[in-house]
């Protein structure tokens, strides 16, 4: 019965999430290119290849994914029993597919997820030899999980992890439909918590296996070298990190007072601010805003451009430099920069989490081994946040702090380095998670 109300529901809403997408697809075409994929439909899939198949929702996941994806990929390589798999990721954004493919090239399959419609799912089920479906982190879908039982195809959550606010809902849903936990094969958990938690929504074998967070490469960007950052940047930065609506107007009035606190300090005259979008469309709306609150905000695209055309005309990076002498904030619209970003910050504030919206990953921060802060609002990354919290990591602050915890940074090197190199030690202590849930998953399709 609640499968079909839930595909009912669907089913209605349908003509408004086509509307979505289609508005969407006016400013990201990726989400018109392969929209078949959201109907089931996939296609240059060789069908006498057997498929991995690991489902990312987005940026964030997806990035995080790559090293268990590397991992699965070397065994594929490595042994005899594999040599005909392939692994097909998934994701559900337009930002997260576009990473994906920067990430993997043409090594692996990469596709838009299936919406989870009854007909959707089992046509893309039913189009090629699926021998088992990850799940990275939360991402728990009914007809998904109903449909793989059914064809007896294993499924994994990997780095799984769900926080309060999550397990409440996920409490009410396994009233309607007690048999969703319990049909998910395996759930590799982050830590002592979250395998508490799935256990109390019946879910089966359990493991603890940390987060492969830990594990993460860095990833500079080949662009954004050490003599690229002196062309445009020019000088030392703050560094607010995966921002969202209802953050930059916060982060900007306090970066200003801090700015006006260190106004007798040799640095204050050379600081900047960099604001990295969580989403980068919204990058052009916060120009506006910047300058409706009386600062002098650029694109990087911009900056970029104009060093290219510097160059070009044998000016090599004068009026680059001249140029974000005179900008205040930076606002980065573009992906795949945080890791150059944070390797280059004076500090870094995470967003998503002076507004409920559950933080970001912070492990990025500190093994680029950036000093960081945050917010309140870190409930989607509770347990590892507070790994830092305990380890005196880091620091977590309220709307109207940061400017104070901005000056005492700029002020007091001796507080940047103690919490960079406690940060450190937190992500050393913690590295592994990658090879155990990769030694997992095998071990299920064996």
């Amino acid at each position: 019965m609640f499968l079909f109300v839930y595909n009912l529901i669907f089913l209605l809403f349908m003509p408004i999430i086509m509307i979505r997408i289609l508005i969407k697809g006016l400013s990201d075409k990726f989400y018109l290119k392969k929209f078949a994929n959201r109907i089931g439909y996939v296609s240059n899939l060789s069908p006498d290849k057997s498929f991995i198949w690991i489902h990312a929702v987005s940026l964030g996941e997806v990035i995080s994914s790559k090293g268990l994806i590397d991992e699965i990929k070397k065994d594929l390589n490595s042994r005899q029993q594999f040599h005909n798999y392939r692994i097909l990721l998934s994701t559900s954004t337009g930002t997260g597919l576009r990473r994906a493919i920067d990430i993997h090239g043409e090594d692996i399959q990469i596709i838009f997820s299936p919406w989870d419609f009854l007909p959707f799912i089992s046509r893309f089920l039913n189009t090629f030899d699926i021998k088992i479906a990850i799940f990275f982190e939360t991402e728990i879908w009914p007809n998904t999980i109903k449909q793989c039982s059914k064809k007896k195809i294993p499924t994994i959550i990997a780095n799984a992890r769900i926080s309060e606010k999550s397990f409440t809902n996920y409490k009410k849903l396994s009233k309607l439909a007690p048999w969703m936990f319990p049909n998910i094969d395996m759930i590799l958990a982050q830590d002592s918590y979250h395998v508490q938690r799935f256990k109390l929504l019946n879910a089966n074998s359990v493991q603890k296996v940390g987060t492969v967070k830990f594990d993460e490469v860095h990833t500079k960007n080949d662009l954004f070298n050490d003599d690229f950052i002196e062309n445009i940047i020019n000088k030392p930065f703050v560094l607010a990190a995966s921002t969202h609506s209802g953050e930059e107007e916060i982060i900007i009035s306090e970066y200003r007072q801090m700015r006006e606190l260190i106004s007798p300090l040799p640095i204050a005259v050379e600081s900047s601010l960099v604001i990295v979008p969580r989403h980068p469309e919204r990058s052009k709306s916060l120009v506006k805003l910047s300058k409706k609150m009386g600062e002098k905000p650029c694109l990087l695209s911009e900056l970029k451009e104009l060093d290219r055309g510097s160059r070009f005309w044998g000016h090599g990076s004068r009026f680059t430099k001249k140029r974000s002498r005179e900008i205040s904030i930076i606002i980065v619209d573009e992906i795949g920069m945080l890791d150059s970003l944070y390797a280059h910050a004076s500090f870094a504030f995470i967003g998503g989490s002076l507004v409920p919206r559950g933080g970001h990953n912070v492990i990025e921060a500190a093994r680029n081994e950036c000093p960081f802060i945050l917010g309140k609002h870190f409930f989607n990354f509770d347990t590892v946040v507070k790994k830092f919290i305990d380890a005196q990591a880091t620091l977590v602050i309220g709307k109207n702090d940061l400017s104070t915890f901005g000056f005492n940074f700029f002020n007091d090197k001796d507080i940047r380095e103690r919490l960079k190199l406690n940060a450190i030690k937190v992500v050393d202590e913690n590295k592994g998670s990658t090879r155990r849930q990769a030694d997992y998953i095998l071990e299920c399709i064996n």
